[in-house]
């Protein structure tokens, strides 16, 4: 079992959890387009078992971090993808806990803009990687590394089960 994780910029919560987690075979810092697109060509490749993208939010609920499940076809006042669809569901393989909970809103940034084009390849049959996309909150918690860190340990171990397709 191989995992990828990949996160925006340097110094910032999302970063400094990708790097604090063990188990990545891979880690990539997304630095704008070309970054992006130079990542997704590498998943298409070595179609990794797992990837997981982290970026950083500022909004209610600070005390947990984010499990995306809804990503849109939207970046700024654009589109992702010109003519795809409107929203694409996303099928986590982390599951809420204590310190975790499911979303449904990424808003129009580069965290979602990096799930839409990356779930959108797994709907063309062009990834097999299982993906999930988790927003950090500003300040990151012992609990909340550890919470993720048990269910990564777990899925390299061959010991957790992702669930079923259509259920979150």
């Amino acid at each position: 079992m191989n995992m990828y994780g990949y996160a925006f910029y340097r110094r910032n919560s999302g970063c400094r959890l990708l790097y604090s987690l063990t188990g990545f075979d891979y880690r990539c810092l997304i630095f704008g387009e070309k970054s992006l697109h130079t990542f997704i060509n590498r998943l298409i490749t070595d179609q990794p078992d797992y990837v997981i993208g982290f970026g950083v939010y500022g909004g209610r609920d600070q005390d947990k971090l984010r499990i995306e499940t809804v990503c849109r076809n939207t970046f700024g006042r654009k589109p992702v993808i010109e003519g795809g669809p409107p929203e694409l569901l996303m099928k986590p393989f982390i599951h809420p806990t204590l310190n975790l909970k499911n979303a449904k809103w990424m808003g129009n940034s580069w965290c979602n803009r990096s799930s839409y084009e990356i779930t959108n390849q797994k709907a063309r049959g062009q990834l097999s990687s299982a993906f999930t996309f988790i927003h950090v909150p500003k300040k990151i918690t012992e609990g909340h590394i550890y919470d993720l860190q048990s269910q990564i340990d777990s899925l390299l171990q061959g010991e957790f089960v992702i669930p079923a397709e259509g259920v979150l």
